[in-house]
């Protein structure tokens, strides 16, 4: 089969493929006040505040006082490990069916991280493991 005619395994035809009982992300939809937000943020500039805005209603929500606003889980995961009471070099177990994130935090803090064993025949991981 020439190179142009070929599909990615998971592109196209994946993508097309019938629906299943799972949710899935695509394709995404914008709620009715993502154009008023957006244009909001671009028509701020560097001095608005829709990210306080966004941490004080997210924290409302959940019931706290406080909420950090990130964008993404590596530094999520970074701002957990500092809050940690943990001394550097002290060994923190974790998957190791896991993103590059959850060792980048652990690292920046000066611990160590520990990769705990998958149950047998499973990825799962206990005390045991």
């Amino acid at each position: 089969m020439p190179l142009e005619t070929k599909r990615a395994r998971y592109g196209a035809e994946a993508f097309n493929a019938p629906r299943s009982e799972l949710p899935s992300p695509f394709p995404r939809t914008m709620g009715p006040n993502c154009m008023t937000y957006l244009k909001d943020v671009v028509d701020a500039g560097l001095s608005g505040n829709m990210i306080g805005r966004f941490e004080a209603a997210f924290a409302e929500a959940m019931g706290v006082r406080h909420c950090i606003a990130t964008p993404g889980c590596t530094p999520a995961l970074a701002i957990l490990a500092a809050a940690f009471d943990f001394e550097p070099g002290d060994e923190i177990i974790v998957s190791p069916i896991t993103d590059y994130g959850t060792m980048q935090g652990l690292l920046s803090e000066h611990y160590i991280p520990v990769f705990a064993d998958t149950q047998s025949g499973t990825v799962n991981i206990d005390a045991e493991t």
